[in-house]
């Protein structure tokens, strides 16, 4: 298939577009790519849509544009939409405003926000978690005496719940709890894994159809992962064996205590999570269901 990515393909951070291009690519899928600030000038060439299958963006706003494309268009939002917390609610109802008018524009929408898909009256949401990207997979040997906690995650501008819950580990693993707020990613971020006896998920927003992509990349650059329970999550991966899974902070101390005790087993526990991660979750997976579902709906 021909896909037309409308995307910031200059992103950095983790680089999701360039992985997910990267998937289709070794799927056998031509990938054009087109960055969104081509629509914000004035065009001196036009697209030729009849060369495209389909359409594929993420967060990419400009519905005038988007009205205009005659082939079948998705998008796939990172994003959890809806949020409980007040602090949050400007942000919270932006994510929803868009989503209703972007949904009312496309023929399939791929989301990370269960919880969000499962409110969805359209019929043209489906759930689809983002993945790690293959060339990043991997194990690197790690030091057995290290007693580093690791957060890959920011406390700044976010869930009130989160940061309470990161306050309370600097309190507890004061000088031994490295909270990463920016700046590590692929590489960078998996030679920091490698130096970590535990990495930790925060304890929100997390719920049982929605959790964060660093679940992935932490499986798959071979972190030992303690994540808050999620019954969707524990389908993906076996908890005490590929994550171990935490209901409150006092599980969650008795497991620390526990791993960092015991090298051998959250060495096993980070090794598992790495293959199931290569067989099931990378992006390549991810844009495999994708092409099927949008072959399902459109026809194409």
């Amino acid at each position: 298939m021909r896909i037309l990515y409308i995307a910031n393909h200059k992103a950095g951070g983790n680089r999701d577009e360039s992985a997910i291009a990267y998937a289709f690519k070794m799927l056998g899928h031509k990938v054009i790519k087109v960055a969104e600030e081509f629509f914000k000038f004035p065009k001196t060439k036009q697209l030729d849509y009849d060369s495209y299958d389909f359409c594929l963006f993420h967060h990419w706003g400009n519905h005038d544009d988007l009205s205009t494309i005659p082939i079948p268009k998705a998008f796939w939002y990172f994003d959890l939409v809806d949020h409980n917390d007040p602090t949050l609610k400007t942000r919270t109802d932006y994510r929803k405003l868009w989503m209703k008018n972007t949904t009312d524009l496309v023929d399939v929408g791929f989301c990370t926000d269960g919880d969000w898909v499962n409110r969805d009256p359209s019929g043209k949401l489906v759930r689809l978690t983002q993945g790690c990207d293959e060339r990043v997979l991997g194990v690197t040997p790690k030091h057995s005496g290290s007693q580093l906690l690791m957060m890959t995650a920011s406390r700044m501008g976010t869930v009130k719940r989160r940061q309470e819950f990161i306050q309370q580990l600097l309190r507890k693993y004061h000088g031994r709890f490295l909270l990463s707020t920016k700046g590590l990613y692929r590489e960078e971020l998996k030679a920091k894994i490698a130096q970590a006896a535990l990495m930790i998920a925060p304890i929100a927003p997390v719920s049982d159809n929605y959790w964060s992509n660093r679940v992935y990349n932490t499986c798959g650059m071979g972190g030992c992962l303690l994540h808050p329970y999620s019954e969707g999550l524990t389908k993906e991966y076996q908890n005490g064996e590929e994550i171990l899974f935490y209901e409150d902070f006092e599980q969650f101390q008795n497991l620390i205590t526990e791993l960092l005790a015991d090298f051998p087993y959250r060495n096993r526990v980070a090794h598992a999570a790495n293959l199931r991660t290569k067989a099931n979750h990378t992006y390549r997976h991810r844009c495999e269901t994708l092409i099927n579902i949008m072959k399902e709906r459109t026809g194409i």
